[in-house]
């Protein structure tokens, strides 16, 4: 991307992200805010307008049975000030069931105190399914 200027180098980010079914995102601890990429808020299927971008509307976003987990997991990587990796599943307007993988670096202060959690969420819906299906063959 050498000879691309700012907008082009963005306008291309953002179709090689959504071309993979990936979305991006910025944590803001002290403020609680998340700021998402338009292709995560597509992903998890959030109405910004209308819902808030806040951590709280992501962790609305997820299936009730996987909420706790992913919250977990959130906190330990922020205690640890390390990263994490996992996948859970959201449930969509249309009632319909999702699995996304999440991964997450913690970002410290200059004081060494964790300031944000950045990361990507990546669709793996037919993957995951794929796997099921093979893993049911198998075992018949």
């Amino acid at each position: 991307m050498g000879g691309l200027k700012g907008d082009e180098k963005y306008n291309h980010l953002h179709l090689a992200l959504e071309a993979a079914d990936i979305g991006i995102w910025d944590w803001e601890l002290s403020s609680n805010r998340m700021l998402m990429s338009d292709n995560m808020k597509k992903l998890l299927d959030i109405d910004i307008v209308h819902r808030g971008s806040s951590f709280k509307t992501f962790i609305q976003s997820i299936h009730p049975a996987d909420r706790a987990c992913v919250d977990a997991s959130l906190n330990q990587a922020i205690m640890q000030k390390g990263s994490f990796d996992m996948e859970f599943r959201m449930e969509k307007s249309d009632r319909s069931i999702h699995w996304m993988r999440i991964r997450g670096r913690v970002s410290l202060g200059i004081d060494g105190v964790p300031e944000r959690v950045v990361g990507s969420i990546h669709y793996k819906t037919e993957r995951k399914m794929a796997y099921d299906n093979l893993e049911a063959a198998r075992n018949e």
